[in-house]
């Protein structure tokens, strides 16, 4: 009975250290930044286009909670000090061309979310029994 649910995207992403990088080396292999920009940017691009099936995508993350040192700083959208990386624009960018994809809604609101760097499930989501909603996402 589950056919018509669709399946969300969590934490996807590319890890791109930058090039004077010296904390934990990455377990997720590396990307450049241009390749992290390109890839986030077909994916979004991909899943709009091509997946009826796909419904929220979460990439991970906005910044990491973690130390500096921690190789997870490698999929943040933003630096540290709170600047854009290049996967920031191109993730904003994906996001306003899915505005006009056959499933927009899914993609829609994630645009606000992120310029207002708010914590909000999408409007559009359910959430049965026992779930919760918080700052680190969708908990049972």
């Amino acid at each position: 009975g589950d056919g018509g649910k669709a399946i969300w995207l969590t934490q996807f992403g590319w890890n791109a250290l930058p090039g004077d990088w010296q904390g934990e080396k990455s377990i997720w292999g590396s990307a450049s930044e241009a390749e992290q920009a390109d890839y986030t940017y077909r994916a979004v691009q991909r899943a709009a286009q091509e997946w009826p099936w796909a419904g929220a995508m979460f990439i991970e993350s906005l910044q990491p909670a973690v130390d500096r040192a921690d190789a997870h700083w490698g999929f943040a959208l933003l630096d540290p000090d709170q600047h854009p990386r290049p996967v920031y624009e191109a993730f904003i960018n994906a996001l306003h061309q899915a505005e006009r994809a056959p499933r927009a809604q899914w993609f829609v609101q994630p645009v606000g979310q992120v310029m207002n760097l708010s914590y909000q499930p999408n409007p559009l989501a359910q959430f049965s029994e026992g779930w919760r909603f918080g700052e680190m996402g969708a908990d049972i």
